[in-house]
């Protein structure tokens, strides 16, 4: 994009495009499903002390957008907000970054695997060895895809952990912060979903900063952006943090 695009335009662009795609799965005998398509239509607003936000398209009837069908018609699809997440590849995620529902969807996947462990009467080795096979891979997929505040992680499988010590043979009145530490510095062990999130973005980072590919342009421009906003030509992540939250647009690079 080489110009300032009005929200018209890229309305416009983007329903040629949703046609053009459509209409190529129809010749090769394949199609869109409309219950399964959605799109968001994202533009920017300032007030009055200079803060962006995003502007209310879905509330726009003339922002619709639909999907061709192999009988010639067209059939159209959900508009949401920016702020609201869907589910995409087992994840929760939204254009805005709130990363609370994939939070919410840890939390109640591990609170369904906790009630049906009470009732199955486990020994407590099989606790140990299900927690690591079986309850934290689905709980932890794809953390790194998401862009929570270390409160989030920290927090939202806490009950689920205090609700599973007993089954393992651990007393609950146990420190709090012994339940997410790793059995190597003589903690419970559970999984802490923000040592995880932490250990998951350096290895993405590491692995792709600087690549010519999609995720590594994606991983560069989001660091080049935090920079211009803290105004800083050093290196961010040796800069402070509480110093400069507040000034930038949370992002993955924010929170990592």
């Amino acid at each position: 994009m080489d110009k300032d695009q009005t929200v018209e335009d890229a309305h416009y662009d983007l329903q040629s495009s949703v046609s053009s795609w459509g209409n190529l799965l129809i010749a090769s005998g394949g199609s869109l499903k409309p219950e399964k398509c959605f799109f968001y239509l994202i533009s920017f607003k300032w007030n009055k002390d200079g803060k962006w936000l995003y502007a209310a398209n879905k509330e726009e009837e003339e922002y619709r957008l639909g999907v061709p069908l192999p009988d010639g018609s067209e059939a159209e699809i959900e508009h949401l907000s920016a702020d609201v997440a869907t589910e995409t590849l087992g994840v929760w995620t939204c254009p805005s970054g709130d990363a609370s529902a994939q939070s919410n969807s840890m939390t109640e996947k591990g609170q369904k695997w906790i009630d049906r462990a009470w009732e199955s009467h486990l020994r407590q080795q099989d606790i140990w060895f299900l927690l690591e096979h079986q309850v934290w891979p689905p709980l932890g997929y794809r953390i790194c895809s998401i862009a929570a505040p270390w409160k989030t992680l920290e927090n939202c499988l806490k009950r689920v952990w205090w609700q599973l010590l007993p089954l393992g043979g651990v007393v609950r009145s146990a420190s709090r912060e012994l339940r997410q530490m790793s059995r190597g510095l003589y903690g419970v062990g559970c999984p802490h979903p923000g040592v995880e999130y932490f250990v998951q973005q350096v290895n993405k980072l590491q692995a792709h900063y600087g690549c010519d590919l999609n995720l590594g342009l994606k991983v560069s421009t989001s660091i080049d952006m935090l920079r211009v906003e803290m105004g800083i030509l050093a290196q961010p992540f040796q800069e402070s943090f509480l110093k400069y939250t507040d000034w930038v647009t949370w992002s993955s690079m924010v929170s990592l």
